[in-house]
């Protein structure tokens, strides 16, 4: 069913959420669910509508697949279609069920390239509509995450769809999901010397260093964990667009216009552990 299914109902349940929230059943009788996961590393699956609660049968829409791609070069064809879109809900007489919201797509290209002119979605799936009283809410869009570090309009001029659904009668709109585009512009001249290479340091604030060299204004990333595969991460902040350039990043500094997915302003670290950090 997943973490975003919509409300149930007897007859105008709501759409399920995820990148989106769900849209509400007619006249808001139940509500959509809710966002989840992470727009930079979506892996999860999206999640069904809203049912009837057993009566008449079973009409929610299922959520979305999960699906990541690893690939040095990446073409999709004229045509050609990637997707974890959300199912539509269906109709039994007076019962309806609420569209499933999309999946993740999370597509890592490294140092290649994504071309083509096909389409990639993560839609969300449409509410039953029985009629102008009687209709459910249509699915959140999901979450599609590209990483490459040659991503432009003039390398890949297909589609990337994150929308909502709604009903026949565009009512009980979902929220639409999210599409994270990055290049993956390795940094360098990460320091201070004491940051790097099992360095050490008495303080809990470090203020970590490091050269973006792009002629484009880009986001950075960083994290940073308790383990060497980063699953223990503590810190987890995207920056705003930024340009090339010295830039650095202190444990916890303002938001300045970021996210943060782990961490918060005023943050420190434990003393006395060791620490892994990448950017």
């Amino acid at each position: 069913n997943g973490p975003g299914k919509g409300t149930n109902h007897p007859s105008k349940p709501g759409g399920g959420g995820h990148g989106g929230v769900g849209g509400a059943g007619h006249n808001g009788e139940a509500s959509g669910g809710g966002t989840y996961g992470a727009a930079n590393e979506p892996a999860l699956l999206g999640s069904n509508g809203g049912d009837s609660n057993g009566v008449g049968g079973d009409q929610q829409g299922y959520g979305g697949g999960k699906l990541k791609i690893t690939v040095s070069t990446l073409t999709i064809n004229s045509g050609g279609l990637i997707t974890a879109s959300g199912g539509n809900g269906s109709v039994s007489g007076s019962c309806t069920g609420g569209g499933g919201s999309g999946g993740s797509i999370w597509i890592d290209a490294g140092a290649g390239t994504i071309t083509g002119s096909g389409s990639i979605q993560a839609k969300g799936g449409n509410g039953g509509y029985a009629n102008s009283s009687i209709w459910a809410g249509g699915g959140g869009g999901g979450r599609i995450a590209i990483l490459t570090k040659d991503y432009s309009s003039s390398s890949f001029t297909g589609t990337i769809l994150v929308s909502s659904g709604n009903n026949t009668q565009n009512g009980g709109w979902g929220g639409v999901g999210t599409k994270y585009i990055s290049p993956t512009i390795a940094p360098t001249n990460l320091g201070p010397l004491e940051f790097v290479s099992g360095g050490s340091t008495t303080t809990t604030k470090p203020k970590l260093e490091f050269y973006l060299a792009t002629a484009d204004y880009v986001k950075y990333w960083i994290q940073i964990s308790t383990n060497a595969d980063f699953t223990g991460s503590v810190v987890d902040y995207t920056s705003k667009p930024l340009s090339q350039g010295a830039t650095s990043f202190t444990v916890g500094q303002s938001t300045n216009s970021g996210n943060w997915t782990k961490g918060f302003t005023g943050q420190q670290l434990s003393a006395g552990m060791d620490y892994w950090w990448r950017v």
